[in-house]
């Protein structure tokens, strides 16, 4: 291959080194080009006070950052301006940008500099954004999406794409150089290490959500009103785990809810992303759900990733391409639609399960192994070379 020792400049809005799933997804692409001995430097956003750090590493990755809008002016300058990234490309003189998710006018204004420059552009697409708010911020987000995703990215040298609904897209409009990468993981990374981990008892059924209450892209009231319709006898059973949503929280967007009828309910809050995968992994089944739309379907959901990667079965409804992996092992339950009635015969079937049997899921899902980062090398490496770099 003719891509050894080439460099490669990351740019996007991930907070480095786990504050966003984006970060957890541009790291695990970067230790894949690592592994092929590219030079990988991430150029990211910080919460600190510093209008520009370049004195962070992250696993041996070295990082440049600027500070995360904070008014008006800022968010137009990081939406169009491409200064700070032009510094950094004048110091480093990369091979290669890819630019994740990133802005449609500096995406656009860098693809015109490569020309001159003498770099490739490459695009890391995990999403199809809806936008929300007001309506002059849904007019301006919409018509930046728009142009990012049907215009500029097909003109792009490459794209790395997070879904078979986007390699389609781009495949059958555009014919574009791809390459399909899910959210993957490290598995040498001592938080991936699955511990050995069994029901409460035959009795008991820990079921975990962990996420946000965003945008509906997960819905907790559906769940709570099937628990609410289980049997009293077979609500003392189920233990369910609410992490990065407070009870507060969830009451003032959905309205009051009788907790203390509807099971064993805790809410947890905010969390580091180790603290979540140690709930994770002392449940039973993850659960989630997300509406059947055009983000959803273009996307792909880090915490099914997180899931099976931890060892822990999943309850979801079919989104994005989940269903191929439900194929090819028995991983937990794929709900047809969002009725309260499915998510109510889910749960009871997880109920009549048995720790025998759960446990055979967990295996299942710690068997599959198709997230790890290391089996996309050879990929990427026939990716890389495509690019003629």
């Amino acid at each position: 291959m003719r891509i050894r020792g080439k460099k490669i400049i990351y740019i996007g809005g991930f907070e480095l080194p786990d504050k966003n799933a984006a970060a957890h997804r541009v790291l695990s692409v970067g230790k894949i080009l690592r592994s092929l001995d590219c030079e990988v430097i991430f150029f990211g956003i910080s919460k600190n006070d510093k209008d520009f750090d370049d004195t962070k590493e992250v696993e041996g990755f070295k990082t440049f950052s600027v500070k995360y809008p904070q008014n008006g002016f800022e968010w137009l300058r990081y939406l169009t301006s491409v200064s700070r990234v032009c510094e950094v490309i004048s110091l480093e003189e990369p091979d290669l940008i890819i630019c994740y998710n990133y802005f449609s006018i500096p995406l656009f204004r860098l693809f015109m500099a490569s020309r001159s420059l003498g770099f490739k552009v490459v695009g890391d697409i995990s999403e199809w954004y809806l936008p929300n708010g007001n309506v002059f911020f849904r007019l301006l987000k919409s018509l930046d999406v728009n142009l990012r995703m049907r215009f500029i990215n097909p003109k792009l040298d490459g794209l790395i794409v997070i879904s078979d609904f986007l390699e389609n897209y781009y495949q059958k409009h555009f014919n574009a150089n791809m390459i399909n990468l899910p959210p993957l993981i490290d598995f040498g990374d001592k938080k991936w290490r699955v511990a050995e981990t069994t029901t409460i008892s035959d009795r008991s059924l820990r079921l975990i959500f962990s996420g946000t209450l965003g945008r509906k892209k997960d819905t907790l009231s559906t769940l709570f009103r099937a628990i609410d319709n289980l049997s009293v006898e077979e609500r003392k059973r189920v233990v369910l785990d609410i992490v990065g949503v407070t009870e507060e929280e969830f009451k003032k967007q959905s309205g009051s809810f009788n907790f203390n009828e509807s099971g064993s309910i805790r809410f947890h809050g905010r969390v580091g992303h180790t603290e979540a995968l140690r709930f994770l992994r002392n449940a039973d089944f993850s659960i989630f759900f997300r509406e059947n739309n055009l983000a959803n379907m273009a996307g792909f959901p880090t915490k099914f990733v997180e899931a099976i990667s931890s060892g822990v079965p999943v309850i979801t409804n079919r989104s994005s391409n989940l269903e191929k992996y439900f194929k090819m092992r028995s991983i937990g339950f794929l709900l047809n639609d969002l009725s309260e009635e499915s998510v109510l015969k889910v749960i009871r079937k997880a109920l009549e399960m048995g720790s025998e049997n759960i446990a055979v899921m967990k295996g299942n899902c710690k068997e599959l192994g198709v997230f790890n980062f290391e089996g996309y090398e050879g990929e990427m490496g026939r990716f890389l070379s495509s690019l003629d770099l």
